[in-house]
């Protein structure tokens, strides 16, 4: 067991700090020469280490069991976190090892919190770097949902359905380079069209791919202090609402309609429950706005459709008005339940989760009808 997960955790590190690279060449282009050197120095670091932990589980037969694979799960965050913090602390972008940890657990994790206050006037490469993250994290969680949750029935999991082409041997490491070959093209496309629609429509192309790789994992980190509201556009505002959208859709489902299964879409309910839910909390926003402020129609829809699809994918962007507009306590409350409730299972947003609140409803609605016809037959 031991060798199993020192070679995984291995990998993890190799992974991560290959990775490093990229936002070095970024701060290397952007003539942030101590700041790519603190890359290149934290990926070094990696790669060492992740070398040795290889080295160490060589010559080791590696079985993948359950206890493996639930250890693995649980360590393989703080794991990625701590690597990937190095470079925040070597740079002297954050003070202590706690902010950058911090700040790399929440980029890894796909949560957006923040320590760092200046965002606009910070390196380019740490950025982009944290953006970076939040896309691995997300595709992480992805993949960890489809070949880890619903094989060990964790967290209701066992309800979920998946449209990918089922293996032969039905293991989590064959689930995982399943999921990992039908959907790693799927989740780089998203990223790519997301990118380029931005750069259409205003956006710096540095600013376009790092608001593309937190809009896609639904992680919210900008490269804004200000945040979306630094742009004032409302075409770039439809744009991330569509994308957090169909980052917070059931990713098997992209696959599903790539091989011509359209009919995937009108089985999977998780849609018809986002899209019910994302209507209805829109017209009380509106209605709240119209009825207990002084703002007009037209800005209470933008502003609360946006805030609205940001909350329920919980990708963590906000919208604010140029002029005098006016949130009420209630709106917060609505706010918050969206994050509470989330997007689809094996999507990249947080929360509760569709198919959770699918089983919910349907359980009580059949509790109800045995309640109220103790004699009845239900279909």
């Amino acid at each position: 067991m031991i060798s199993t997960l020192l070679c995984s955790f291995g990998w993890s590190i190799l992974f991560i700090s290959s990775v490093m690279l990229i936002p070095a060449l970024i701060s290397f282009s952007y003539s942030e020469i101590s700041v790519a050197l603190s890359f290149i120095f934290s990926s070094s670091l990696g790669l060492f280490s992740g070398v040795a932990l290889l080295l160490a589980s060589r010559g080791s037969k590696y079985i993948f069991s359950t206890k493996v694979i639930i250890i693995f799960t649980i360590f393989v965050w703080p794991l990625l976190g701590l690597f990937s913090s190095l470079p925040l602390v070597f740079s002297g972008i954050l003070n202590n090892f706690t902010d950058a940890f911090f700040e790399s657990i929440s980029g890894i994790t796909s949560s957006g919190a923040s320590v760092i206050i200046d965002i606009s006037n910070s390196s380019k490469g740490i950025l982009f770097w944290r953006s970076l993250l939040q896309w691995i994290g997300g595709f992480l969680t992805i993949i960890l949902a489809i070949s880890v949750l619903s094989l060990m029935r964790i967290g209701g999991m066992d309800l979920f359905h998946s449209s990918l082409q089922k293996s032969d041997r039905d293991t989590a490491m064959n689930r995982f380079i399943q999921a990992s070959k039908s959907l790693w093209w799927i989740y780089i496309l998203l990223t790519v069209v997301c990118g380029f629609s931005l750069i259409i429509f205003g956006m710096s192309p540095f600013d376009s791919f790092v608001h593309a790789l937190s809009t896609i994992s639904t992680g919210g980190f900008s490269s804004k202090t200000s945040g979306i509201n630094e742009f004032r556009s409302l075409t770039i505002e439809f744009t991330i609402c569509i994308f957090m959208l169909l980052g917070s859709l059931n990713f098997t489902l992209y696959w599903a309609v790539a091989n011509g299964k359209w009919k995937e879409l009108v089985r999977e309910g998780e849609i018809k429950y986002l899209v019910g839910i994302i209507i209805i909390y829109l017209i009380i926003s509106i209605l709240i706005s119209l009825i207990y402020t002084s703002n007009q129609f037209t800005e209470s829809l933008r502003i609360s459709l946006f805030n609205i699809i940001s909350s329920v994918t919980t990708t963590g962007y906000y919208l604010i008005s140029n002029g005098n507009y006016n949130f009420t306590s209630i709106t917060y409350i609505l706010f918050v339940s969206l994050m509470l409730i989330g997007g689809a299972s094996v999507s990249t947003s947080g929360g509760v989760k569709q198919l959770r609140l699918i089983v919910f409803f349907k359980l009580t609605f059949s509790e109800l009808f045995k309640l109220t016809h103790p004699h009845g037959v239900s279909p």
